[in-house]
């Protein structure tokens, strides 16, 4: 770890604090850890390229890519779901960042009543539910009177840019006792420790990245009491460097050998690769296509290759330095 220090006008994200160094350059900007606050931050060198990065969730190739393995989003949906209910009894749920929305399509089934919040609308219509609401706002510009149960939020944390403030809409948000889940990658994981600048989860549309110490404290200071901070080890994560690279020539392939068996679409319009509308019988296309069927097959001989990893993936969970941190936290008064 770099300790450089930098001119005082590079402040904390969170905190605003200048006490901050360096850690790491990238092709996009630096990267920065506040000593006052734990978070570690990206400085951009051009603001906009986050801006644009941010705004391509919804585009036809990345919701298609979704629909190939819906099954598996759904499963780790359901995982989710499942540590949640030890926690809540509460049905009222509300998500932010739902994307595609496995989570809320789980939840719904499950006997909770569900509200996803987008700034996109990319709820694919094969995962919605009798009963689901959406609404089209940023996280951090949520107006709404109504008390949830429980918050919900993966992956989307590390996007915002005022974390502080969503803690605090979301805190207002909750019912007495209400429950906030939270998911993100963990910058203590032995991936970033060892890829260093090379680290997997550094996007161009990542702003901030936290540790359990980090996002626990933010928590705290915001009013929530802990009740359960855990990292997890994806298997896949482990060996994809190997796999990918493997798998996109399999993939280049197979479009080659099937180029003539493409599935085609009735209702759909694509400008420069924005969705204008994708029907339910679009997806319904897409999800019993061929190439649907090929990528379940391709995860189960995942499962199978990434046996060997588990006794490794049980060791950093265990020891706070998996790739992905959880939290589970109360309205603390």
């Amino acid at each position: 770890m770099k300790t450089t220090n930098v001119l005082n006008e590079i402040k904390c994200i969170v905190c605003n604090s200048t006490n901050v160094l360096l850690n790491y350059r990238l092709p996009y900007g630096d990267v920065f850890l506040c000593k006052e606050c734990q978070v570690a931050f990206t400085n951009f060198k051009d603001k906009n390229e986050f801006y644009i990065a941010n705004s391509k969730w919804d585009e036809f190739d990345r919701l298609k890519s979704q629909i190939y393995i819906l099954p598996e989003l759904r499963k780790i949906a359901l995982n989710r779901l499942r540590l949640l209910q030890k926690y809540s009894k509460g049905k009222n749920l509300i998500e932010f960042g739902p994307n595609t929305g496995e989570f809320l399509h789980v939840a719904s089934k499950h006997g909770f009543q569900v509200t996803g919040v987008d700034q996109f609308p990319a709820i694919l219509n094969l995962n919605k539910c009798k009963g689901m609401n959406f609404i089209s706002s940023k996280a951090e510009e949520i107006n709404i009177k109504e008390k949830f149960d429980i918050v919900a939020a993966f992956h989307l944390f590390e996007h915002l840019e005022k974390p502080k403030h969503f803690l605090d809409v979301v805190w207002s948000m909750l019912n007495e006792n209400g429950i906030l889940f939270l998911e993100v990658p963990n910058y203590n994981s032995h991936s970033r420790i060892a890829q260093r600048e090379k680290w997997d989860m550094f996007y161009n549309y990542h702003l901030t990245h936290f540790d359990d110490i980090s996002l626990s404290g933010l928590l705290v200071k915001c009013g929530f009491k802990l009740l359960k901070v855990r990292t997890v080890q994806p298997l896949n994560l482990l060996f994809d460097k190997y796999y990918l690279p493997i798998r996109h020539f399999a993939w280049t392939l197979l479009k080659k050998i099937f180029s003539t068996n493409k599935v085609k679409l009735n209702n759909l319009e694509v400008r420069n690769k924005e969705v204008v509308c994708l029907s339910i019988e679009d997806e319904n296309k897409i999800h019993k296509g061929l190439k649907s069927k090929i990528s379940g097959l391709e995860i189960c001989v995942k499962n199978i290759l990434s046996i060997p990893f588990i006794p490794y993936a049980y060791f950093v969970s265990k020891n706070g330095r998996g790739d992905m941190l959880q939290i589970i936290a109360t309205k603390d008064g």
